[in-house]
């Protein structure tokens, strides 16, 4: 477990578990597949690009963030539920992390929406 988090902002090393677990999922969203040493993991978006709709991205984005969140945490649990909106042709993803620290919890919420193409 890693005692800082190395952010690429002008916060530079962040030791505040609180802004850690912000960072973490900022850091998650924004990138585009590995652009960093510390996560050897897939982001966000590289997941919405290469995996079916639904179960299948919901499932990575629980595997590849809780993988970025167990390095700075004791104990992580992330959560993503899925929603089809055939209407408007979108899928909501609603991203809930639980981590704790020395016995403090942490708690990060994300909801994100990717349009899709119903045939």
């Amino acid at each position: 477990m890693s005692g800082v988090f190395p952010s690429l902002s002008t916060d530079g090393y962040v030791e505040d578990r609180g802004l850690i677990a912000k960072k973490i999922m900022e850091t998650f969203i924004s990138s585009f597949e590995n652009q960093s040493n510390i996560f050897p993991v897939n982001s966000y978006k590289y997941i919405v690009s290469n995996f079916e709709h639904g179960i299948d991205v919901a499932n990575q984005i629980e595997l590849q963030l809780g993988s970025m969140y167990e390095k700075f945490f004791d104990t992580t649990n992330v959560k993503v539920e899925y929603n089809l909106d055939t209407e408007k042709s979108v899928f909501y993803y609603t991203i809930n992390v639980l981590c704790y620290y020395n016995g403090q919890k942490y708690e990060v919420d994300k909801t994100t929406v990717e349009n899709i193409i119903i045939n």
